[in-house]
């Protein structure tokens, strides 16, 4: 059971001002979690918006309509219309009256109606126990963690930067990010042997929102930008309003060949065409306006991509029925192809188990012989979300991932026996800034994080990273050298830095 601090309102309106210290006292727990009680409530007032947007019909006691919002973990109070028997759950409740033309949280009286935040019957629980710590770590992840740490700094030729935030001066472009780099195909006619696509944001009031680049190289060093496509641009959204990538599109899960982290990053190829799913949104009202989602592009050649359906997403926005981890908005995906089934890693924002605000991991499957998993006849997607998701959960109010454990991108540690995951971590001990976390599994459904970073924000020396280091892409030569770029943010601004296994400059 949670609290949310909306409760808090309604308790002292509804114990009176005496009872004020116990309230106040209650916001300690309030504050955590939310919790639906048993006690005294207040009659004939309705907290007049925060509907979760349904009612129950024919409920006919109070306890009934209080369990409808217990088992609701959205819910945070409850009103019963005693004439009409109509049981409303609230999302939002407060203590404010309503003004005259009101539109947020307040409440009003209404006649034949009972509303709290409280259960009726019974008495009042004790507090719920803070919440446990993590479990002990039952894989030696500090150990695993090793060959990934205290890599070199590559100082890229623009500012630091490899991929700086004008790479391929794209009209109204004010940042580039989340890089995903490969090794070029065969029907490739680009000149190097590795491609690099990142998204770039247009900044164009009416016009906000990402597409995607691409820049080329022949020593995973040196970038060049400008070719393949329009000019470079290699990916765009869609162009038809309320299209659930209108807003923005940006590849992240290319469908790759191997899953094994130093194997060549090549793209594998199924009936006759690449594939990629990509993160995209709804609006191009703001920066990541709207709920997000995911949807399925393909690419005859790995250069210019295009989307396989324009109306089915592979992942929907997030709405008020989602699982409360991906409640807000739905984020960047990763495909992993192992043991005839896809995987489909991704980040949402909702709610985490212990009632904050956050960024976590989870996945959805399909089995690979029906990828790409769209269903055309009944214009839906296949896949399907696992249960235990999310299998990468953020962290307890002091830990590292406590805000964010997001942008998953997952690789099977061959020398270690191991599956990896590399991801974006922010919490209450990393000091406002994202850093890198990994975190190590041997069945994809239970990981097991390293309590800390791989890599920490600000130690670039060009003093690009100052305020986030985020978003990786890692690949090998076939030196066996690895090269991690990832997003650094600061006084620069946004640009694609890189890490090197190996001192390459």
């Amino acid at each position: 059971m949670r609290w949310f601090a909306a409760v808090l309102g309604a308790i002292v309106t509804a114990q009176g001002p005496s009872d004020a210290s116990d309230a106040a006292t209650m916001l300690l727990h309030i504050a955590a979690v939310r919790n639906i009680t048993c006690g005294p409530g207040d009659t004939g007032v309705d907290h007049a918006y925060g509907d979760l947007g349904k009612y129950t019909e024919n409920v006919t006691t109070t306890a009934a309509c209080c369990g409808l919002c217990e088992a609701n973990l959205r819910c945070v109070g409850w009103v019963l219309e005693t004439d009409t028997h109509l049981c409303f759950l609230k999302a939002v409740t407060s203590g404010a009256p309503c003004a005259v033309g009101a539109t947020s949280p307040c409440r009003r009286p209404m006649p034949n109606r009972i509303s709290m935040p409280n259960c009726p019957d019974g008495p009042s629980p004790a507090p719920p126990p803070p919440p446990s710590p993590p479990p002990a770590h039952w894989l030696p992840v500090h150990t695993l963690s090793q060959p990934y740490r205290n890599w070199s700094y590559f100082v890229g030729a623009f500012d630091g930067f490899v991929v700086p935030p004008h790479a391929g001066n794209f009209s109204g472009q004010t940042l580039t990010d989340t890089a995903v780099v490969f090794e070029k195909t065969v029907e490739d006619s680009l000149p190097g042997q590795y491609r690099l696509t990142y998204l770039w944001f247009n900044g164009t009031t009416g016009g906000f929102g990402y597409e995607v680049g691409l820049a080329t190289s022949v020593d995973l060093l040196h970038w060049q930008f400008g070719r393949g496509g329009t000019n470079g641009l290699v990916f765009q959204r869609n162009n038809t309003p309320g299209a659930f990538d209108y807003g923005g599109v940006t590849l992240g899960g290319m469908l790759w060949s191997n899953a094994s982290v130093t194997s060549p990053r090549s793209l594998q190829k199924i009936d006759g065409k690449y594939w990629a799913l990509y993160g995209c949104y709804p609006s191009r009202a703001g920066y990541e306006a709207g709920d997000g989602g995911q949807g399925m592009a393909f690419s005859t050649d790995g250069v210019v991509w295009e989307r396989a359906a324009g109306t089915i997403p592979i992942v929907a926005g997030a709405t008020p029925s989602s699982p409360p981890w991906e409640s807000r908005t739905v984020y960047q995906p990763y495909i992993v192809h192992t043991n005839a089934t896809m995987y489909d890693f991704y980040n949402a924002a909702g709610v985490n188990r212990y009632g904050h605000a956050a960024e976590e991991t989870g996945f959805r499957t399909i089995p690979a012989a029906d990828f790409p998993g769209i269903d055309f006849t009944a214009k839906k997607s296949m896949w399907k979300e696992n249960a235990a998701s999310p299998v990468i959960a953020s962290g307890l109010p002091d830990s590292v991932d406590s805000s964010m454990a997001s942008d998953p991108k997952v690789y099977f540690d061959d020398a270690q026996g191991v599956w990896v995951c590399i991801y974006v971590c922010l919490g209450g001990s990393t000091g406002g800034h994202a850093d890198i976390c990994i975190a190590f599994s041997t069945d994809l459904v239970r990981w097991d994080k390293e309590d800390t970073p791989i890599y920490v924000a600000g130690g670039h020396p060009s003093g690009i990273d100052t305020t986030h280091a985020h978003k990786v892409s890692l690949i090998y030569d076939a030196d066996g050298v690895g090269y991690l770029y990832y997003t650094a943010v600061g006084p620069k601004g946004r640009g694609i830095a890189l890490l090197t296994s190996r001192n390459k400059n």
